[in-house]
C-alpha cells in the first residue's frame, strides 16, 4: 500500500472518531435540553389549565363563605319551629340563594345539609342534585366534624361532565348558649358546580399541541380526555408515580403508541393530567441527531481536507520527491539530486540522499574503471590462454599424433609398445588438465554454452566406463556399469558435458581406488513429483572426512595437500562438475567416511527425446539357461538382471570350483552358455574353461570369456580352449546381447568378435579416397596430419601458409580444405575470407573448409565460421576424430556439387530440432510443429530480404541485426548451415566487412532456397 493511501486511512479515524464522540455528547445535551423543553411546554399548558380551575375552586368557596354567613342562613339555621322555618323563612332563603346562583353559569344547585347529612334545603331539585345527593351528605358528614375550614368532592354524573362540589361549614352562635360555648357548626353549605367549561377551555389551550389534557380522581378516572390521546382509566400506581414527587413525569405504553404523563395537583385528591406522545420525542431525537451527523460530517471532511492538505504539503510532496530521486538512483542517474526545502527530517533525508548520489556516482566512476581494468585483464587472460592452448597443443599435437602413428605400425616389440602406451598416457593426462583449466575458464567467465540435442544414456555412461577401463583394470579393480533395462535411454540434454561429469567422477574414483570396485548406476527417480535420472559413482577408496565434502567442490581444492602431492591432478575436476551440473539444472553430492569408499551422485532432468531407435534389444533369448561365473557380487548381480531382462534362465556362481560343480549338476537341463571372468582367484577363467570342456557334455556349451584388460586372452587361447568369444569389461550391453543372440541361435560365429588388438584397431580403416589440401606452417603438425591422411587413403597436397593455399585453391580442384588458423603472412582466416570473395566473384561452388587450431576458448569457433570456414577441429585429434569430420562433409568435386539438385531435406534440416518440436505437441497444440514452420517460412523470407536490402543500401548495421534474428529463428527449426551462414554475415557485419558479407548472402540464397523446400516438404508429409 501506497504511503499517501496509508496516510489517508490513519487520519481518516483521527478526524471522525474526536468528532464522534463529540457528536454523541453533544447529542445527548441536546437531546436532554429539546426534551425538557418540550415537557416543559407541557407542563406550561397544565399551568393555565390548573390556575383556571383553581380560581373557579376559590370562587366557589368564597361564595360558599359567604353564604354560609348570610344572615338569611343563620336565622333560617336558627329557627326552632319547623313550620316559621319551613312556610316563612325557606322561600326567602332559597330566593337569595337562586339570586346568586343566577350569578354564577356553572352553579347548579346550592342545598344546606345539616350535620348528619340530611338535606335540609336546595335551590333546585334536577336529576343532577339526585345523582350528587350521595356525595353531598358523605361531604357534609366530614365536614362536620373535620377541622377543615371546606371540603370537596367531584362526582362523575352518567356520561356527562363531572360535577364538583365544594362545601364549608356554617358555624353559628345561638343566642340561647351561653358566650362561653361559643360557636359551634350548625351546618353544611354545598355549591354544586357544572365543570363542563373546562372542556373547552383544555381544547383551546392544548389546540395544535398534540398534547392530550384530563382530570384525574382518586379513582384514576379520566376526565376530558383530549383527541384520545389518554387512557380513559389510570392505576393507583400510576397515580402514585405522578404524584411523588409533584410534577414529575412517566412513560406509560397505553395500547401500541407510548405516551410520557405528567400531572399537577388541583383541588381535593384531583390531578391535573397532561400526555404528549413518545413519538413526538422520538422526532425530536431524529430530527437532533440528523442535526448533529450533518454537523460532524461536514466537520470531519473540512478537517480530513484540512489535514490532507497539510499532509501532501509538508508530507507527501516531499517525501514524493525523494522517491522519485531515488528511483532515478536506482536507475543510474546519480548525478540527480532533490532541493532541500526544509530543516527538519525529511531536510536531512533528503541531504542524505544528495549525498549518497554523490558518493554512488563517484563510485560507479571508480566501478567503471575498475571494470574497464578487470576487463582489461580478462581479455588479457583470454588471449594469454588462448595463446598458450595454441603454443601447447602444437607440440602435444605432434606428441600425440606421432605416438598413435607409432602404436598403429608394425614391428613395435612389447617393450617398445609400453614405452609408446605411457608417452600417449602421459600426453592425454596434459590435454586433460588443460582442457580442466580451459573449462574452469570458460565457467567462470559465464562463457560456456550447453547443448540440446538427442543422446543415449546408456551408450554415454558406457563410453565413459570403457574410456577409464584400461585404467582401471591396470590396477585390479572391477570398474562396472549398471544401467536397469527398464531406463529410457533416449535423452534430450548435452550428452557431451553428462560423459565430462562422468569421465570426471569415474577418474577421481579409480585414482583414489586402490583395491575393490568401482561402480556407476543410473536410475529413476521422482523429485518433487518430476521424474529425473539419478546418476551415481561408488568406490571402495580411501574416502573423504565430512567436514572436507563441501571443500572438495571448490576450486583448486582438494581434501589436503598430500593428496595433490601423492595422486596429482589440478583440483579442477570437480569444481568444474559441479558447476556442469548445476549450469544442466541439476544437484551433485557426495556420501563418504574416511576408509568407507565415496559416493558421489548427481541428478538430471533429462527430457526423453523422440527417436526412431528403440531401448528394447531384440528378443530370441527366451528359453535358454546361462551360468554367470565371477568372483565380484556386483558383476554377477548385474549380469544376471541384464540376462533374466532377456528372457534367459541364468544362475550364478562365486568361483570356478563352483562353477564346475553347477555344470556337472546340470546334465539333465545343461547350460546353453557360460559366462567366465577371466581374473579369478584359484581357478581363473581359463582353468574352469579346461575344467568344463573336460566335464560330461560340457564341450556342448558355449563358452564367453569376460576380460578386463586388452590382450589378457589371445586368438590361440580361446581357440585352443574351444572359447566361442571374448569380451572386454565392463562389457557394453549391446554387445553382450548381440554376442548371446549369435551364439545361441547357433549361427556359427560372433558379428561383433571383439579381440582388441593394437595391429587391428578400427579407426584406421580407409574412407572413400578424398583429394585434401592441407594447409599448416608448423612441420611437425603437417608431418602428423599427412600421415593421419594418408592412412585414411586420401591425397593430400600440403601449403604452408594462406598466401600458398589461396594459389592451389584458385588452380586446382580439391574436395575437401584443412587450414590451420594461426600461420605466418597470411593466417588461415585471411585465407578462407580471400577465398570465399573468389567463389563469389567467380560464381564457383561452395568448397569446404574445415579450420584446424589450437585455439580451444569461446568464440574461437564463431570466428572460424564468420570467416567462411565450415566446421572447427581441435588440435591435438586423434584419426577416428579426422576420419569422423571429413565423413560428414560430402566428397564432392566443384563441378558434381555445380550440378547437385537441391539438397535433401534430411542433409539441410537437423531432425533432432524438428523432433523436439513435435515432442512438444500435445492434445492442445496438435498442430505446433506447422505452425511453427509457416511462423518460420514467413518471417525468415522476410529477413533474408532486409539482408539484401540493406547490402543495396551498404548499412552493415541493419543487416547484422537481421542476420542476428535469422540466426536465431533458424536454429529452432533445425536449419544449420542458414544459422551458421547468419552467423558469419552477423560477425561479418561488426568488423563492417560489406564485401564478405555479399559474398556470404550469395551462399545464404542458396542455402536457405534449400531450407524452404525441405520445410515445405515436411509440411506435406505432415
Amino acid at each position: 500500500m501506497r504511503l499517501q493511501s496509508k496516510l489517508s486511512l490513519l487520519i481518516l479515524p483521527a478526524c471522525v472518531l474526536p468528532l464522534l464522540v463529540l457528536g454523541m455528547v453533544t447529542f445527548s445535551l441536546l437531546e436532554r435540553i429539546a426534551i425538557t423543553n418540550r415537557l416543559a411546554d407541557v407542563r406550561t399548558v397544565l399551568g393555565p389549565v390548573s390556575e383556571r380551575l383553581s380560581n373557579e375552586l376559590r370562587t366557589t368557596e368564597t361564595n360558599a363563605r359567604l353564604f354560609a354567613t348570610s344572615p338569611f342562613v343563620s336565622r333560617y339555621l336558627l329557627a326552632t319551629d319547623a313550620d316559621i322555618k319551613y312556610s316563612m323563612m325557606e322561600p326567602g332563603l332559597l330566593e337569595f340563594l337562586d339570586t346568586y346562583q343566577r350569578g354564577f353559569k356553572n352553579y347548579e344547585a346550592i342545598e344546606l345539609r345539616k350535620l348528619d347529612g340530611a338535606l335540609d334545603t336546595r335551590t333546585t331539585g334536577t336529576e343532577v342534585q339526585l345523582q350528587t345527593d350521595a356525595a353531598a351528605a358523605a361531604l357534609a358528614r366530614s365536614l362536620a366534624t373535620d377541622t377543615a375550614g371546606s371540603g370537596f368532592r367531584i362526582v362523575q354524573i352518567g356520561a356527562s361532565a363531572p360535577r364538583l362540589l365544594v362545601g364549608v361549614p356554617i358555624e353559628l352562635k345561638d343566642a340561647r348558649v351561653s358566650l362561653a360555648a361559643g360557636a359551634k357548626r350548625q351546618g353544611v353549605l354545598i355549591i354544586i358546580v357544572d365543570l363542563n367549561f373546562v372542556g373547552p377551555i383544555l381544547d383551546r389551550i392544548t389546540q395544535g399541541t398534540n398534547v392530550g389534557v384530563t382530570v384525574v380522581n382518586r379513582a384514576g378516572r379520566a376526565w376530558f380526555p383530549q383527541r384520545g390521546l389518554l387512557p380513559e382509566q389510570l392505576d393507583h400506581a400510576l397515580l402514585r408515580q405522578l404524584v411523588d414527587p409533584p410534577g414529575a413525569g412517566i412513560d406509560i405504553q397505553p395500547g401500541t403508541s407510548g405516551l410520557h404523563l405528567s400531572a399537577l395537583p388541583i383541588f381535593g385528591d384531583a390531578l391535573l393530567v397532561a400526555g404528549i406522545p413518545q413519538s413526538q420525542l422520538t422526532t425530536i431525537r431524529q430530527q437532533l441527531g440528523l442535526i448533529v451527523f450533518g454537523v460532524i460530517l461536514s466537520g470531519a471532511i473540512v478537517i480530513y481536507l484540512s489535514l490532507y492538505w497539510l499532509l501532501h504539503r509538508f508530507v507527501l510532496r516531499p517525501v514524493k520527491s525523494l522517491q522519485e530521486t531515488a528511483q532515478l538512483l536506482g536507475r543510474g542517474e546519480y548525478a540527480i539530486r532533490v532541493p532541500v526545502d526544509s530543516a527538519d527530517e525529511l531536510g536531512d533525508l533528503a541531504a542524505t540522499l544528495n549525498r549518497l548520489g554523490s558518493d554512488l556516482n563517484t563510485m560507479l566512476n571508480d566501478l567503471r574503471t575498475s571494470k574497464d581494468r578487470a576487463e582489461t585483464a580478462s581479455t588479457a587472460k583470454s588471449e594469454f590462454l588462448a595463446r598458450m592452448s595454441h603454443e601447447i597443443r602444437t607440440p602435444l599435437n605432434g606428441v600425440l599424433g606421432m605416438t598413435e602413428l607409432l602404436i598403429g605400425s608394425r614391428g613395435l616389440d612389447d617393450r617398445q609398445r609400453r614405452y609408446a602406451d605411457g608417452i600417449r598416457h602421459s600426453a592425454e593426462s596434459l590435454l586433460s588438465v588443460i582442457n580442466d583449466i580451459l573449462d574452469f575458464s570458460k565457467i567462470e567467465a559465464g562463457r560456456l554454452e550447453l547443448d540440446c540435442a538427442p543422446f543415449n544414456v546408456r551408450e554415454i555412461v558406457e563410453d565413459a566406463v570403457e574410456l577409464l577401463a584400461q585404467r582401471a583394470a591396470v590396477k585390479g579393480l572391477e570398474l562396472v556399469a549398471d544401467i536397469p533395462n527398464e531406463i529410457y535411454a533416449h535423452r534430450l540434454g548435452d550428452g557431451s558435458r553428462l560423459r565430462q561429469v562422468l569421465i570426471n567422477l569415474l577418474g577421481n574414483a579409480v585414482k583414489f581406488t586402490e583395491r575393490g570396485e568401482i561402480v556407476v548406476r543410473v536410475e529413476e527417480v521422482s523429485v518433487d513429483s518430476v521424474r529425473m535420472l539419478r546418476f551415481e559413482v561408488r568406490d571402495s577408496g580411501v574416502g573423504i572426512r565430512p567436514e572436507n565434502h563441501d571443500k572438495i567442490f571448490e576450486s583448486f581444492s582438494q581434501e589436503d595437500g598430500s593428496i595433490t602431492r601423492r595422486y596429482g591432478g589440478t583440483g579442477l575436476g570437480l569444481a568444474i562438475s559441479r558447476r556442469l551440473v548445476e549450469l544442466m539444472g541439476g544437484t551433485i553430492g557426495v556420501d563418504s567416511a574416511p576408509g568407507n569408499g565415496s559416493r558421489f551422485y548427481f541428478t538430471l532432468d533429462l527430457p526423453r527425446a523422440l527417436d526412431s531407435a528403440t531401448d528394447l534389444l531384440p528378443a530370441g533369448l527366451n528359453g535358454n539357461r546361462a551360468l554367470i561365473v565371477d568372483d565380484n557380487a556386483t558383476n554377477r548381480e548385474i549380469v544376471l538382471r541384464q540376462l533374466q531382462g532377456w528372457g534367459v534362465d541364468a544362475t550364478e556362481a562365486a568361483s570356478g570350483s563352483d562353477a564346475l560343480e553347477a555344470v556337472r549338476r546340470s546334465t539333465d537341463d545343461p547350460y546353453d552358455i557360460v559366462l567366465l571372468d577371466l581374473h579369478m582367484p584359484i581357478l581363473d577363467g581359463l582353468a574352469t574353461a579346461r575344467g568344463i570342456r573336460a566335464l560330461p557334455g560340457g564341450a556342448d556349451v558355449a563358452i564367453v570369456i569376460l576380460s578386463s584388460m586388452t590382450g589378457d586372452v589371445t586368438r590361440d587361447h580361446w581357440t585352443d580352449l574351444g572359447v566361442s568369444a571374448t569380451l572386454t569389461k565392463p562389457v557394453r550391453q549391446r554387445e553382450l546381447h548381440e554376442c548371446l543372440d549369435v551364439l545361441l541361435r547357433g549361427t556359427g560365429a560372433l558379428r561383433a568378435l571383439r579381440m582388441e588388438q593394437a595391429e587391428a584397431v578400427a579407426t584406421t580403416t580407409a574412407i572413400a579416397p578424398r583429394r585434401v589440401l592441407l594447409v599448416e606452417d608448423n612441420a611437425v603438425n603437417l608431418a602428423v596430419a599427412q600421415s593421419m591422411l594418408d592412412k585414411l587413403h586420401c591425397s593430400v597436397t600440403t601449403a604452408g601458409n594462406g598466401i600458398a593455399a589461396l594459389s592451389l585453391l584458385q588452380s586446382g580442384q580439391f574436395d575437401l580444405v584443412l587450414m590451420d588458423c594461426q600461420m605466418p603472412e597470411m593466417d588461415g582466416l585471411t585465407a578462407t575470407r580471400k577465398f570465399r570473395e573468389f567463389e563469389a566473384t567467380a560464381r564457383e561452388p561452395r568448397l569446404t573448409i574445415i579450420a584446424l587450431t589450437a585455439n580451444a576458448l569461446q568464440g574461437d569457433r564463431e570466428r572460424c565460421l564468420a570467416a567462411g570456414m565450415d566446421d572447427y577441429l581441435s588440435k591435438p585429434f586423434t584419426v577416428a576424430q579426422l576420419r569422423e569430420i571429413i565423413e560428414k562433409w560430402p566428397s564432392k568435386t566443384r563441378a558434381e556439387i555445380s550440378e547437385m539438385p537441391l539438397t535433401n531435406s534430411n542433409d539441410v534440416l537437423d531432425r533432432a530440432a524438428l523432433d523436439q518440436i513435435r515432442q512438444l505437441q500435445g492434445t492442445d497444440q496438435p498442430d505446433l510443429l506447422r505452425q511453427v514452420i509457416d511462423i518460420y517460412l514467413e518471417s525468415s523470407a522476410t529477413l533474408v530480404a532486409q539482408i539484401d536490402a540493406a547490402l543495396r543500401a551498404a548499412d552493415s548495421v541493419a543487416a547484422g541485426r537481421a542476420a542476428h534474428a535469422l540466426k536465431s529463428s533458424s536454429g529452432n527449426v533445425g536449419a544449420t548451415i542458414v544459422t551458421q551462414l547468419a552467423a558469419a554475415i552477423e560477425a561479418a557485419a561488426q568488423e563492417s566487412a560489406l564485401e564478405r558479407i555479399e559474398a556470404l548472402h550469395a551462399e545464404l540464397l542458396v542455402a536457405f532456397r534449400n531450407v524452404q523446400q525441405a520445410l515445405t516438404s515436411e509440411l506435406q508429409a505432415a
